[in-house]
């Protein structure tokens, strides 16, 4: 048994009680199959989609489109943390190279924020600088600076370096 699709404009032929053509008729798709004793026989097909096979397809297409709003949000949130991760590196070596370009700094801790420096720019963001002295070497500071950010001040970024005091008489034998 074969079949083949026919459709020639989207006209079908019609047959007598003879088996002789009388006319052709319109319709929308159909399958003509050739049986073993020769004869011509219509078979409607079914066009289109159901109506489940469409609300499935629907569903799927949703939870697709909800997943990538969920990486879209994410890498919202990924952009913002890097650029106030980058605001806080480039503050904390604002107050690095104030510390170099001052006075060599005693021993302690100093905090405070940005609203001198910077007014209205940096309201999220607090810094804080530690001072330790060496145990080998009087004349070098250790120096961390602490900048504090994000939601409730959780973040922190922290720059550490060794600082050598500039006056310092060198020893003999050194």
């Amino acid at each position: 048994m074969t079949a083949f699709r026919h459709i020639i404009a989207g006209l079908s032929p019609l047959r007598a009680n003879s088996g002789s053509l009388l006319k052709w008729r319109r319709v929308a798709s159909c399958d003509w199959s050739f049986f073993n004793g020769g004869t011509l026989r219509l078979v409607k097909s079914s066009a289109g989609f159901t109506l489940i096979e469409v609300m499935v397809s629907l569903a799927v297409i949703a939870i697709a489109l909800v997943g990538l709003l969920g990486l879209q949000h994410q890498t919202l949130e990924s952009i913002v943390r890097a650029s106030e991760m980058t605001k806080a590196a480039l503050l904390a070596q604002e107050v690095m190279t104030q510390t170099e370009t001052s006075q060599f700094p005693g021993v302690g801790v100093t905090k405070g924020n940005f609203e001198s420096l910077h007014p209205r720019r940096y309201p999220n963001f607090r810094w804080e600088r530690r001072v330790e002295a060496s145990p080998v070497f009087p004349e070098v500071r250790k120096v961390t600076v602490l900048i504090h950010y994000g939601p409730r001040l959780r973040r922190t970024f922290q720059l550490t370096e060794l600082i050598r005091n500039p006056l310092a008489i060198p020893q003999p034998g050194t």
